[in-house]
């Protein structure tokens, strides 16, 4: 036996219990509370600035020869059941989708290769944020798969997303973004935390639309995200309807999205089975069920107020055309981006190390972004109309 080894299993032991003591938890609570307000606006701009680099090519995904993005929400579907069934933190799964959509934007992908891509980049988003307990094992990756993949192609995959991405993996993620928006707000604990959870769902919620992902940044998802929780809660705790409000037109285009997805789309199935599993029939979300009531009541609010022109024109669109989150949606129905072609991006390759970087593309610029969150103006409180007890969401049960 190693001689080292009573000594280093003493230290882990020591660490143990150090990090059990309350004591020691609040005082690290403390420091770090007291850090993140003294540099929050530095702290803000590196994440904006961070932001721009790190943002894909909606253009050259969509070019993209053997996948689309009717694809994203399969995948993504299949990545967050698995995310769940690890226990994984909310910031691993965002860098997930990030460092995909990034290697999309740089690399052909073929599409046999589609899912190693995705089990590969939450491998890597797990060693860069979770600790080293929770990293999964390449056998647990191939289990979950089916074996499709060897595990050298695991190894091969992970070292060709390092290298396209130049080995800069981080990036802004929904959670710390919203941290950082309540605690310029200033709520109490008890109604930040719910605010928090609800807007984390939204945020990932959203990954699942392209329109949304591609259109707007993660710190504008995850501001319009605070702003709709905030009210949806507001609404359900004082019983009183807040229309929305920002000070950014672009804000509120993306406030109507999201209203949009809520009504009228069904949840993907790991969200589903993530935030809406029953115990003993009785739901055990009801940040999230104010959400869905806030969705219904704002349209009935606008049709009222706008009979002549509904603020959703997805509303029209007949339910036989209408796709469910993880179904396939024809690539002509996007008004987001023109369709680039395919002639910027090299060959498919044979195999997932043979892909060369595509150098030319260009980068959609970041829009100008405030430090501090857009305001909201409780104008026009309208008290809502009663609903049954039993909240009618719409979710799918299978892809």
């Amino acid at each position: 036996m190693d001689p080292l080894t009573p000594m280093v299993l003493k230290r882990r032991a020591q660490a143990r219990l150090l990090a059990s003591d309350p004591h020691v938890k609040n005082m690290e609570s403390r420091a770090h509370d007291e850090c993140i307000g003294a540099y929050s606006l530095e702290i803000f701009s590196h994440l904006v600035e961070l932001e721009q680099h790190t943002r894909p090519a909606p253009e050259l995904i969509h070019s993209q020869p053997q996948i689309t993005v009717a694809m994203r929400p399969i995948l993504f579907d299949f990545l967050m059941d698995v995310h769940s069934r690890l226990k994984l933190s909310t910031a691993s799964f965002y860098l997930v989708i990030s460092i995909i959509d990034r290697y999309c934007s740089l690399r052909i992908v073929r599409k046999d290769h589609f899912q190693l891509l995705g089990l590969s980049a939450l491998w890597l988003a797990t060693k860069f944020v979770e600790p080293k307990h929770k990293i999964p094992s390449i056998d647990f990756l191939r289990a979950t798969c089916c074996h499709c993949y060897s595990k050298q192609l695991f190894l091969e995959m992970e070292c060709h997303i390092l290298k396209s991405l130049n080995w800069e993996v981080d990036a802004p993620t929904h959670d710390s973004l919203i941290d950082l928006v309540l605690r310029e707000q200033g709520h109490d604990g008890g109604s930040q935390e719910s605010i928090k959870y609800a807007s984390n769902y939204l945020c990932q919620l959203m990954q699942f639309h392209y329109k949304c992902t591609f259109n707007y940044t993660v710190s504008q998802i995850s501001m319009a995200a605070v702003i709709l929780a905030t009210n949806a809660l507001t609404m359900t705790n004082e019983n009183m309807f807040i229309p929305l409000t920002a000070s950014s037109s672009t804000i509120v285009r993306l406030l109507q999205l999201m209203l949009t997805v809520l009504k009228d789309t069904p949840i993907p199935t790991s969200l589903n089975t993530k935030f809406f599993s029953k115990t003993n029939d009785t739901s055990v979300n009801p940040q999230l069920d104010s959400l869905y009531l806030y969705a219904r009541e704002s349209h009935r609010y606008y049709s009222s107020q706008y009979p002549s022109t509904p603020l959703y024109t997805y509303y029209n669109t007949p339910m036989s055309s209408r796709q469910s989150s993880t179904s396939s949606s024809s690539t002509s129905e996007s008004d987001v981006f023109s369709r680039g072609s395919t002639s910027t991006l090299a060959t498919p390759p044979s195999s997932c190390t043979a892909s060369p970087v595509n150098h030319a593309k260009e980068r959609v610029p970041l829009q100008q972004l405030k430090i501090k969150a857009p305001s909201m103006r409780f104008t026009g409180a309208v008290a809502p109309q009663s609903e049954e007890s039993g909240l009618e969401r719409k979710r799918s049960l299978g892809a």
